[in-house]
């Protein structure tokens, strides 16, 4: 099986898994991730990119709704180009956001952010493992956007506990979170 196969394999395996768990579950286990993150990041004080979850996705609206006077970012996505920048996340009402292709969230006013002024940035994913390696949805949109970061951006992989694997196959394209928290623990890759 090479290593497109496994990776298409761990995506089924993760959808199933994040399938299973039920809403008071995931709002339980997405306030611990929030309160983590508040503690991990009170000490940043340039812009956070985070993201509008997904419906199976970590919940991080709470961590957001704190830290937007302190500058939150968010991906505006561009689905002709397969590209995305950062965007300046003004709230979370239904005035605020918009909803685009496959159910992604983003600001109605695209306010861009240099990516030179993100200092962390909250990924997701559909799975992680111990050492920093990352399981997208496929589209390789934060793949893309990585290498452009400033080498002091500090990267942090988010998801529930139960999105933790043993061993994410990588390619030659795919980059490394310097971190990944979950509701219950931090890992650092080394």
């Amino acid at each position: 099986m090479d290593q497109r196969e496994t990776k298409a394999r761990l995506r089924d395996a993760a959808s199933k898994i994040l399938m299973g768990l039920d809403s008071q579950f995931r709002q339980e286990a997405s306030d611990r991730l929030c309160e983590r993150l508040v503690v991990a990041t009170q000490d940043v004080t340039g812009i956070v990119m985070a993201f509008l979850p997904l419906p199976d996705e970590i919940d991080l609206e709470p961590y957001l709704q704190q830290r937007l006077p302190a500058g939150v970012a968010v991906p505006m996505v561009d689905w002709n180009t397969k590209q995305m920048h950062p965007g300046l996340l003004e709230g979370l009402g239904p005035e605020d956001l918009t909803s685009g292709p496959h159910g992604v969230r983003t600001p109605v006013r695209d306010v861009p952010v240099d990516l030179k002024d993100i200092e962390v940035l909250l990924v997701p994913g559909l799975a992680f493992d111990h050492e920093g390696r990352r399981l997208g949805r496929g589209g390789g949109f934060y793949d893309r956007l990585l290498p452009g970061l400033p080498d002091r951006t500090r990267t942090i992989g988010v998801c529930f506990d139960e999105q933790i694997m043993d061993a994410i196959p990588m390619e030659s394209w795919d980059h490394l979170v310097h971190q990944v928290m979950t509701p219950t623990q931090t890992s650092t890759a080394g």
